[in-house]
């Protein structure tokens, strides 16, 4: 059987939007050069998918109308090998969905021969064709954008506490990137819903946006959505906390500087936005033991001491803040120490006092009056000194 080589170059010039929507940066790109060896028959044609020019270099064995169809006019088999490259226009017309899918058919019909006549006035079915007419052009489709844009915080860490005022900095990359279409929202425990200023800067392929410093401590949350030109949509969150003061520290300030006869376990709560770690607590100037609960740190009252008491307490949070309570500081004493003391406390005052000075020396001429006069043996009425004290 006959074969025969025919090389023709076809060029087959596709829009985007048939097979996906693309920016205007990624028309009139070219993908590489592809080829595809069809065998036909003499006598058969070879439906082209395109309308276009077809360059043969030997029209003795094949012929192209018009259309672009191709028809082998040599006896044997005829290979035809097709060379075409797919590219990009942006503005090209966008065909139809029934054109799409006879760019992409598989297999392409040959035309049918009709039936002969024979000399006895009847018919005569054809020869049967040879199955491997039925071929066609594999034409690759424009792969579809599938890739979702990629949204980063580049110089913030997920999760983190930070000591320091923070400036969030946000990068959203993707060829096909809509600049409009990213949105931000931050918000913070404390604070509520915020609108800090943003600015943004616009590369080819990536968005970069550039938040004011957050300077007030809170626990944030901070959420980027953003999406490309073919609908591929991106979000991302991050939760950070500012902690610039660290613990805060408070207690019953009518306890301190004050004298108690009786113990008391003293409680000591705290205010802290992240997890706090007990450094030191000590009373007097020793370790003593405590107890956390729900925000309190109680140390008990065995741990009290007669006398003075200094309660010193010490923590470190996640962020680094190292912060230490100011002291404080109480007499504790025993019961039967202090009533004594009050009671001499009293005498002292009465002596000091001129009016107990007064009736203690006119008590005294009275006593002496009386005595005098039992002594001489006067019958006046004794005077008893007693009932005047």
């Amino acid at each position: 059987m006959k074969r025969s080589i025919i090389s023709g170059t076809i060029m087959i010039v596709f829009c985007a939007a048939l097979h996906t929507s693309v920016s205007a940066e990624a028309a009139d790109k070219e993908f590489p050069l592809h080829e595809k060896t069809i065998t036909i028959q003499q006598g058969e044609t070879l439906e082209t998918p395109w309308k276009g020019n077809v360059e043969i270099s030997n029209e003795d064995l094949l012929k192209a109308d018009t259309d672009g169809d191709l028809t082998a006019v040599s006896a044997g088999e005829v290979e035809v090998v097709v060379r075409y490259r797919v590219k990009i226009e942006a503005k090209a017309e966008i065909p139809g969905k029934e054109n799409q899918q006879a760019a992409a058919a598989e297999t392409i019909p040959v035309k049918e021969i009709p039936p002969e006549e024979t000399k006895s006035g009847g018919t005569e079915s054809p020869k049967p064709q040879n199955p491997k007419s039925s071929v066609g052009i594999d034409i690759p489709s424009m792969p579809a954008d599938t890739a979702y844009p990629v949204i980063c915080l580049s110089n913030l860490q997920a999760m983190s506490t930070n000591a320091g005022i923070v400036e969030p900095v946000i990068t959203v990359e993707d060829e096909n990137v809509d600049p409009d279409s990213i949105q931000i929202h931050l918000q913070g425990d404390r604070q509520g819903v915020l609108t800090p200023a943003i600015h943004k800067e616009t590369k080819k392929g990536r968005v970069t946006l550039r938040m004011n410093p957050l300077q007030e401590d809170d626990q944030y949350t901070l959420t980027a959505t953003g999406q490309d030109t073919s609908g591929n949509h991106t979000k991302q969150e991050w939760h950070f906390t500012v902690n610039q003061k660290g613990t805060q520290f408070s207690y019953d300030e009518t306890k301190s500087n004050t004298i108690y006869t009786k113990k008391f376990s003293p409680v000591i709560q705290w205010n802290n936005l992240d997890e706090v770690t007990v450094v030191s607590c000590m009373v007097s100037g020793k370790e003593v033991p405590f107890t956390l609960k729900d925000g309190q740190l109680v140390i008990d009252k065995e741990e009290l001491v007669y006398g003075k008491n200094r309660i010193t307490l010490v923590m470190r949070d996640a962020a680094g803040n190292l912060s230490t309570m100011e002291p404080w500081e109480f007499l504790l004493e025993e019961e039967t120490d202090t009533e004594a003391k009050k009671e001499e406390a009293e005498r002292e005052k009465q002596q000091n006092s001129p009016t107990g000075s007064v009736l203690l020396l006119l008590g005294s001429c009275i006593v002496f009056y009386g005595r005098s006069k039992k002594a001489s043996g006067s019958n006046k009425r004794e005077f008893v000194p007693e009932k005047q004290l």
